[in-house]
């Protein structure tokens, strides 16, 4: 399948990096506990985790909302509106399942000063690949809606 050039819109990835623990807060510093036997404060775990990301590359690709039958078929998928497809060159991209896409919205910081990015700023979440075509590689993605993003 050839894709034109001038189709082409730039966007950011991020790669899922590592889960992090979520530590509980008193004000705005973590709270601790003191280790009976050894004396040393701990951080007091809340039993959650987070995903951390990699610090977000920009890139061009084709991006379009109208997938294909053949491709839903082996998405394993139904055809549904929240749902694009992005279409790239043959090894392009290094995405992963669970890397996101930002489009439209501006990147939202965890921490800016190590270019962390906040998941729920993402426009978009690959949730499927296609690689085995010989020219272009496929990836589903996921739309990330208000709620969501309001909710990460």
């Amino acid at each position: 399948m050839r894709t034109l050039r001038k189709n082409k819109q730039a966007m950011y990835y991020s790669l899922y990096r590592a889960a992090e623990e979520v530590y509980e807060e008193e004000g705005t510093s973590t709270r601790y506990i003191i280790d009976e036997d050894t004396g040393y404060p701990i951080p007091v775990e809340i039993g959650t985790q987070k995903a951390v990301y990699s610090p977000p590359v920009s890139f061009s690709a084709n991006i379009t909302s109208n997938l294909n039958q053949m491709h839903v078929k082996a998405y394993g998928i139904d055809q549904s509106s929240i749902y694009s497809e992005l279409i790239c060159e043959k090894g392009q991209l290094p995405l992963k399942v669970g890397s996101i896409i930002w489009r439209e919205s501006p990147i939202q910081w965890d921490d800016e000063t190590q270019r962390i990015p906040k998941q729920s700023s993402a426009d978009y979440t690959v949730v499927g690949i296609l690689t085995e075509y010989q020219h272009n590689d496929f990836y589903m993605l996921q739309r990330q809606t208000p709620e969501e993003s309001a909710s990460g």
